[in-house]
């Protein structure tokens, strides 16, 4: 399956990338590499062989897109037309292993709501649970 990750260098997108080609998807990303640590993680991802670097003004048909350039959002979540917006709890000290493990398993779901907020307050939270 093929995803497209528009800001793909952001810490938890970057992540992503590596759970999603570990589970065999093709992966296409577009995100400006303007500083060291985002030039650091495309020098770490780009040598795979299932991740593809493409510019931001073309348009891609892509059935799955992750955007992690929102402003409000930790990102979109989007699967053929259906949108969803996923919020990050600030207040929690999260793994960002953790939440691109979850956001790597959005495909499996057959429906999702409008907005997820993780470790949230609101309804339609969800809330990792850490082992101890």
């Amino acid at each position: 399956m093929k995803v497209f990750i528009n800001g793909c260098f952001h810490k938890i997108a970057y992540l992503l990338i590596q759970k999603l080609v570990d589970q065999d998807f093709e992966v296409y990303g577009y995100d400006d590499v303007e500083d060291e640590e985002k030039m650091d993680r495309y020098a770490m991802i780009g040598r795979h062989a299932s991740f593809h670097l493409k510019e931001k003004e073309k348009q891609y048909d892509f059935n799955n897109i992750y955007d992690f350039t929102t402003e409000n959002e930790l990102c979109t979540y989007q699967e053929n037309s259906i949108q969803t917006k996923i919020y990050l709890d600030q207040r929690e000290d999260l793994l960002p292993e953790e939440v691109a493990d979850w956001l790597a398993s959005l495909q499996h779901f057959s429906t999702l709501p409008k907005a997820i907020y993780i470790n949230g307050e609101e309804d339609e939270s969800i809330h990792f649970i850490k082992k101890t």
